[in-house]
């Protein structure tokens, strides 16, 4: 059997190649890397938010048990009730949502303002590379309203 002159050569080349293109590569998944972190961070501080909600829907206002339920929704050590739990009023207006009012007020159709409660949380995300137009560290917010009567 003969050995081909150039084959050497095009295994040399397709090294070369794959050398370049795994380097950008190899780029784009530590940042699809970074971000999905960064995503997964963010469902975990909207869970907290609606653990918070529904935990003062089932059990009332309790502003100190209400942050106690949000922390310790999820393992993020950075994750805070931040700012505190607060109760509000307001009237639902159609498919706009709610209007906040004054508590004790009368709603447009003659009923009594209900009252919700505000679960907020944060955390904050550390990236583990610098992207030009994110602010690291990326500060995270998520604010749920329950209604409790």
């Amino acid at each position: 059997m003969r050995r081909m002159r150039g084959g050497l050569g095009r295994r040399g080349m397709a090294a070369v190649e794959f050398a370049i293109a795994g380097g950008f590569l190899a780029v784009a998944m530590a940042g699809v890397y970074d971000f999905g972190r960064a995503s997964w961070t963010r469902m975990q501080v909207v869970s907290a938010a609606h653990i918070g909600a529904a935990f003062a829907a089932a059990h009332g206002f309790n502003a100190n048990l209400i942050t106690s339920a949000v922390t310790s929704s999820s393992a993020l050590n950075t994750l805070a009730a931040t700012p505190a739990p607060a109760t509000v009023c307001g009237c639902p207006n159609g498919s706009a949502g709610i209007s906040f009012v004054t508590c004790g007020t009368a709603c447009a159709d003659g009923a009594g303002a209900s009252t919700y409660v505000r679960v907020n949380a944060q955390a904050t995300y550390n990236f583990t590379f610098s992207y030009p137009y994110v602010t690291n560290p990326l500060v995270l917010t998520a604010t749920a309203l329950s209604r409790i009567q």
